[in-house]
């Protein structure tokens, strides 16, 4: 499936906004202040010699200076009121995360990772956004035509500020899938379409930061149907549909677990 469409999780939250749009902060000063006084030094050596020059470094160091004293201003001044992250995946799922894009986190891996031929299986891609603006995350599904993905799958996905949320793609094994270990390529990137912002409250602090994920979802195809006298109707009846579905929301007062426990019981036993 590849869409240029947005996906939101459902139930849809719309939370606006909140924090600075531009980095600020200790660092952002440091730096303008050390291009302030390389600006400052090269005008004062080119006006000695060369006067009529003098506007190059000004426009060269000057105005990058210039631009980082200013959202180091607007970082200060924004005083927006912060809600509190859920922290999900890190806290309440207990994933072992070290590292997010853009203040996303996210990790994937099969529901369940060992399938008979002809079998189903789900890939379970989850996200949670640690920042206080959103996110627009790209998702590629590498080609696979054991699990039925002919060619590669592109998705774009919304998490408002603070969302928690769930892909879920169920899969087949196909009949000729050879038994053994595989593994499906997964790349995750992150961008902002509506500024930086800063991390929220209660959000696991010192995280690591990519640029994109790369995942090799591994899984196991056993050579034994699950159910041998029902194999012919197991490979010949319709998948499930994907869904985004949203785990949590600043603006509500709890997770919602409800959502993985129903996801479990339609997944059945391994």
């Amino acid at each position: 499936m590849n869409t240029n469409e947005i996906l939101r999780p459902e139930p849809v939250h719309a939370v606006p906004d909140t924090g600075p749009y531009h980095r600020g902060g200790w660092l952002v000063a440091l730096l303008s202040l050390l291009v302030t006084l390389v600006a400052v030094a090269t005008a004062s050596l080119v006006w000695r010699h060369h006067s009529a020059f003098v506007w190059i470094p000004v426009l060269v160091f000057g105005l990058p200076a210039f631009r980082g004293w200013w959202c180091v201003w607007k970082a200060w001044r924004d005083r927006s009121p912060l809600p509190r992250s859920h922290s999900v995946l890190a806290g309440t799922l207990g994933f072992d995360l070290s590292c997010t894009s853009c203040g996303v986190a996210a990790t994937t891996f099969f529901l369940h990772d060992k399938v008979p031929v002809g079998g189903v299986t789900r890939l379970m891609v989850f996200f949670e956004n640690y920042a206080s603006r959103q996110r627009l995350v790209q998702v590629r599904i590498l080609r696979h035509p054991g699990l039925g993905l002919a060619e590669k799958t592109k998705l774009r996905l919304h998490l408002s500020a603070g969302q928690a949320a769930v892909y879920e793609l169920p899969l087949r094994a196909a009949p000729d899938l050879a038994p053994g270990h595989h593994l499906l390529p997964v790349v995750i990137q992150v961008n902002r379409p509506n500024g930086r912002g800063v991390r929220l409250p209660g959000a696991r602090r010192h995280l690591g930061n990519l640029r994109r994920f790369r995942y090799a979802a591994p899984f196991e195809v056993t050579p034994l149907p699950a159910t041998p006298e029902h194999a012919a109707d197991t490979i010949s009846s319709p998948l499930p549909s994907p869904a985004f579905l949203t785990l949590a929301s600043v603006d509500e007062p709890y997770p919602r677990l409800e959502v993985l426990q129903k996801i479990i019981a339609d997944a059945g036993e391994r």
